[in-house]
């Protein structure tokens, strides 16, 4: 379904790891979001590998989408590059591993 897609919109209000996310900008979707508070600069960029609209104005959604078409190849690369380097199986087991070890102490 997401290499049928041309975007990913996330509109979720609450959101554990939004694994969704995460798999659409590995297909180098690019992805729009509404602003959230679990929402971190970690899992989108805005402008650099996603967009984040800081209001629930769904029409100005739609008006960023059309407005940012022609940024989307770019969007696409910085948003693998991302999840590639940010996601890796390696790094994340081994950030789970430090969280446990530094609570275990």
């Amino acid at each position: 379904m997401l290499r049928a897609s041309d975007i990913f919109l996330f509109a979720s209000s609450q959101e554990g790891c939004p694994n969704a996310l995460l798999e659409a900008k590995s297909t180098g979707l690019p992805v729009y979001a509404f602003q959230r508070n679990w929402l971190s600069s970690d899992i989108i960029e805005n402008k650099i590998d996603g967009f984040i609209l800081h209001n629930d104005d769904t029409k100005a959604m739609a008006e960023l989408i059309i407005d940012t078409t022609s940024e989307h190849s770019l969007i696409s690369e910085n948003a693998k590059t991302q999840i590639k380097n940010g996601y890796d199986t390696t790094q994340v087991y081994k950030g789970y591993i430090d969280i446990l070890s530094n609570n275990i102490n």
